[in-house]
């Protein structure tokens, strides 16, 4: 990914720990915000044009994320 920005996590879900600490739930970033922004498009895509090569399809699906994490960062 190189230094493509990535949006940040999608669903990060925070350490807890339970008041008697007798159990722990570990943080998890998730995907990223590119990943799911790139599923979306994907996802859209598929629904409209069909199959033209699953390459392109995923190569237009993350230009749509970056564009989209582009805009979101003005």
């Amino acid at each position: 990914m190189g230094n493509r920005p990535n949006g940040g996590a999608a669903f990060p879900r925070p350490l807890a720990v339970n008041p008697n600490n007798s159990e722990v739930s570990w943080d998890q970033d998730g995907m990223t915000l590119r990943d799911y922004f790139a599923a979306k498009a994907m996802q859209a895509h598929l629904q409209v044009s069909g199959d033209y090569g699953w390459a392109r399809i995923a190569l237009d699906a993350y230009r749509v994320a970056d564009a989209m994490i582009a805009e979101r960062d003005k």
